[in-house]
């Protein structure tokens, strides 16, 4: 139960950390002359607030903007998931010592089973290159011929031809695996510096995915990737060096920006990485020592920002991540031999005594601060302990369970909230509402596969 706490605090933080920025950011970006909202809000006040802006994000989307190409997914998926594909099989029937290499390469990456002796396979994306068709009258995919890229070709409801292509470009970044037992196993994987794939129905182009991946020896690791689903644009991008770590996300919906931010650890140290050292070794080496539980990395604080529509900003910082996971650790070993349970299943994280304690921890290492485009702190998330069971019985005694939990605090009237208190479904039944109308509006679209009303009430 203390590793799904440290999980949920986990998901938690990434869910909100994203635009890195530090105090002077802040007054930099909502400084005085861009700060429609320079009062503190009361809490009831906010709720109307929120509700306005993540009414107005739900409007952003048409589903007319995107009707085409969920028209063409549904046919797709339709019409052709039965064909055969033995034809693709047979053609790749020479080149499946690779994939099996890969397939087990894979796993034993995951074991975090890594070498960097030279292997007697390789795998390159030139391998597995051609172009495939879909044949109506014998209802299969059939090899049409040699292509640089991986083709995939059909036609939509009308007759026009349609486009799925993947293709890999640039510098080749080599990874090498060598199994102790069965040499037959060994291979090397060759890893392209871009990689994009299009759909593409006639000369529109619905969908498009780009991912860059630059690694400079001794210096940084950077990746961008751009995701486009017709007009609705998703780029990512982040970059370490052994240093540091940030990464950054955009999403914007035709030319307008509805969310972006990013998080940094500025001080995150990969202790074990040489300025000599190219960084294909380095994640090699990484990957072994983190699944023996003994990889040195010191990650230091991290800082954060989210920003809405332009209107909502959450700011998040922890200051030591490090500190924070042993100060953790420490408490569990203060705990776990706790023998003073009057109810047979309590254990040490159902008290009120440990909870209270990790509240505390929590609140010492995190800030997550809220704004409304301006310098004035709306709100502020913070931890207490609650009651969850006020009657836990084992036929001899009854105990009270506790639990820890996440609380906003208005400074404006001095009042907090659990978050299941404050973001209820009466109070933000408009927005609810909403969502369920632009969901089933989208699933009206699909004509063949059949999907299930959405109903959030």
């Amino acid at each position: 139960i203390l590793m799904k706490k440290n999980f949920y605090l986990l998901v938690l933080l990434l869910s909100l950390v994203f635009v890195a920025c530090n105090k002077n950011k802040m007054e930099e970006e909502f400084g005085e002359t861009s700060n429609p909202e320079k009062k503190e809000l009361t809490a009831q006040e906010q709720k109307q607030k929120l509700q306005t802006v993540a009414e107005e994000l739900i409007g952003v989307f048409n589903t007319n903007d995107q009707k085409d190409v969920i028209a063409l997914a549904d046919y797709l998926v339709y019409k052709y998931e039965e064909y055969d594909w033995d034809d693709v099989y047979d053609f790749y029937a020479n080149k499946f010592d690779y994939v099996q290499a890969a397939v087990e390469g894979v796993k034993a990456l995951s074991r975090g089973e890594v070498s960097a002796n030279v292997s007697s396979k390789v795998y390159r994306f030139s391998n597995f290159t051609g172009i495939f068709k879909a044949n109506d009258k014998t209802r299969s995919w059939e090899y049409e011929g040699d292509s640089e890229n991986i083709v995939l070709l059909f036609e939509n409801e009308d007759g026009v031809e349609c486009k799925a292509e993947l293709k890999a470009t640039g510098v080749e970044y080599t990874f090498d695996y060598e199994d102790d037992y069965d040499e037959d196993y060994n291979f090397t994987v060759e890893v392209p510096s871009e990689i994009s794939f299009s759909l593409t129905e006639g000369d529109v182009e619905h969908i498009s995915y780009t991912t860059k991946l630059d690694i400079e020896a001794s210096s940084s690791v950077k990746q961008t990737t751009t995701v486009r689903f017709t007009n609705i644009t998703v780029s990512t991008e982040a970059t370490a060096t052994k240093n540091n770590v940030n990464g950054s996300v955009l999403v914007k919906y035709g030319d307008r920006t509805i969310f972006e931010g990013s998080a940094s650890a500025p001080n995150c140290k990969l202790k074990d990485k040489t300025d000599a050292q190219e960084w294909e070794d380095w994640f090699e080496m990484y990957g072994e020592a983190l699944w023996n539980e003994d990889a040195t990395v010191k990650y230091g604080n991290l800082v954060g920002y989210a920003n809405i529509l332009e209107q909502v900003q959450v700011k998040v910082a922890v200051s030591d991540i490090s500190s924070y996971n042993e100060a953790s650790d420490n408490l569990y070993e203060k705990y776990e031999n706790y023998d003073e349970a009057d109810c047979y299943h309590e254990e040490f994280h159902n008290t009120y005594e440990y909870n209270k304690e990790y509240s505390d921890l929590l609140n010492s290492y995190f800030t997550c601060v809220l704004y409304y485009s301006s310098n004035v702190e709306q709100a502020r998330m913070r931890f207490e302990p609650y009651l969850w069971n006020d009657y836990c019985w084992d036929g001899d005694h009854a105990a009270d369970m506790y639990d820890w939990g996440s609380v906003i605090y208005f400074p404006k009237d001095d009042t907090s909230y659990f978050f299941d208190d404050y973001f209820t479904e009466k109070a933000f039944s408009g927005v609810i509402d909403l969502t369920e109308e632009l969901a089933n509006k989208y699933l009206l679209l699909f004509d063949y596969i059949e999907m299930e009303r959405v109903d959030l009430n």
